[in-house]
């Protein structure tokens, strides 16, 4: 059980912090075994001792995002020996503003609020309930009531633990987006104007995993905060032990798998040559890998040698008609 704070936790990437396949979290969130290169799990650490962010960058699909919850799964295990670590999710979108993470205040409710009070005490008690009308003024009186925190600053506010936080896909938002969040990721802190409050980390700041698709260049300044690490896509190797992590058949049919990442290789290394080409990631081949296991071995190794003709097969890897032409063309 946990004893006392854990300020400076060490995440090790170890298989028996893994959650099963098909394990829900206490607030019904899908969890998946998360593989880690040594390299990933040293800069993991390196953001934790230095408490800067960590921007990840590597093609969709190659577990950027995952790599956020996994952290929080196996601290939760490793030192609470339970699923609770503090975790929160910040999914960035092409409206987003960076205020959003931090916190909401609803202006145009303490107006509509203010206007009923100045509305004559007859048609307010006609409107409203005597416990209704209390709750009102309670809530006029404390701008606080209006004010709702995001990911961010319910992350900087932490009691506790040192919560881990991901930003996923910084790239969405406007180009002034990162820029916007200078202050608040390099010093820890930041004010709420509308109700006067002052909100900074101290010594437990989140532990901030940031992810991008490089859709856009950041700003140089961002840059500047953050430590970097892109993700390489794996090796056969790695992809083989990545399938035996989430699909536990698969330690039973290596010959299979073999088979199945040697067929994956080979068309990800043909739309690799395209240059608008869309090379299927480690998210779609775990879904390949799910159908194939799912056949008798002898439909399996027929499936993988026809692949070209088994359409409903072949989407779950290649997702433009173009690719998939190209595909079949070449097969």
């Amino acid at each position: 059980m946990n004893e006392g704070t854990i300020e400076q936790p060490i995440y090790t990437g170890k298989q028996e912090y893994q959650p099963p396949p098909g394990y829900r979290d206490r607030l019904g969130r899908w969890l998946k075994p998360y593989f880690p290169s040594d390299d990933l799990i040293e800069v993991v650490n390196l953001t934790i001792e230095l408490k800067r962010p960590l921007l990840l960058q590597g093609e969709p699909g190659c577990g950027k995002t995952l790599l956020a919850r996994a952290i929080a799964y196996e601290f939760g295990q490793h030192y609470l020996e339970e699923d609770s670590w503090p975790y929160y999710a910040w999914n960035i979108k092409s409206t987003s503003r960076a205020v959003d993470g931090l916190y909401r205040y609803d202006a145009i409710a303490r107006l509509r609020d203010a206007q009923l009070v100045g509305i004559d005490s007859t048609t307010l008690r006609d409107s409203l309930s005597v416990l209704e009308t209390r709750d009102l003024l309670t809530r006029l009186k404390d701008r606080r009531k209006y004010r709702q925190w995001g990911a961010l600053g319910n992350a900087m506010q932490s009691k506790t633990d040192r919560p881990v936080l991901l930003i996923d896909e910084i790239d969405k938002a406007d180009i002034d987006f990162p820029n916007d969040l200078l202050l608040e990721l390099d010093e820890l802190r930041f004010e709420v104007p509308e109700t006067g409050e002052e909100i900074a980390a101290g010594d437990r700041p989140p532990i901030t995993i940031i992810t991008s698709n490089s859709e856009r260049p950041l700003p140089d300044a961002f840059l500047r905060r953050c430590l970097y690490y892109y993700v390489e896509f794996p090796d056969e190797d790695r992809l083989i032990q990545i399938v035996k992590l989430h699909h536990p058949l698969a330690v039973e049919r290596e010959e299979l798998v073999d088979a199945a990442v040697k067929r994956f290789s080979e068309l990800r290394e043909l739309l690799e040559k395209r240059q608008d080409g869309k090379p299927p990631g480690t998210s779609e081949f775990l879904d390949f890998m799910a159908v194939l296991l799912g056949k008798t071995p002898e439909t399996a190794s027929e499936y993988l040698e026809q692949l070209s003709q088994r359409l409903p097969l072949l989407c779950t890897l290649i997702k433009t008609k173009d690719d998939r032409d190209r595909y079949i063309e070449d097969s």
